[in-house]
């Protein structure tokens, strides 16, 4: 079961996963384009990765992404680090650990809505879901 690191509002958040390894804050993400360098925009998106990798200017990244309103929904990881962290504390972006196994199970592409107990605000549920383009950009 995945766990809620950081949460900003609400209690469920929907999108298309774009999927990486591992990511450099500063070498992979274009804060400006809003996008990765392969070209894959960002905005309303659920990043996941196994963990970041870089200097400290990486949460600058991520911050820089929020002020630009080119932000992710959300960020999930398998091992969360310290950019990653305070990168989505300053953009107030919403931060999840997964499980490595939940990771293997995600595709790249697939349509996730994970929700969040109100009750218990450090777990959370992940379920793959059908979608269509309104629910993907609201």
């Amino acid at each position: 079961m995945c766990k809620l690191i950081y949460r900003t509002e609400g209690n469920k958040i929907c999108g298309r996963v774009i999927k990486l390894d591992y990511v450099t804050l500063l070498g992979d993400i274009d804060p400006d384009k809003g996008a990765l360098r392969d070209g894959r925009e960002l905005k309303n998106k659920i990043l996941m990765y196994i963990e970041a990798t870089g200097s400290t200017v990486g949460s600058y990244i991520l911050y820089a992404l929020s002020k630009r309103d080119k932000s992710p929904r959300a960020i999930l990881c398998v091992e969360i680090d310290n950019l990653t962290l305070v990168g989505c504390v300053l953009g107030g972006i919403p931060l999840i650990k997964i499980s490595r196994e939940e990771y293997d199970s995600i595709r790249d592409g697939a349509n996730i809505c994970i929700e969040f107990d109100n009750t218990d605000i450090d777990e959370c549920h992940i379920d793959l879901v059908d979608l269509d383009e309104r629910e993907l950009h609201t």
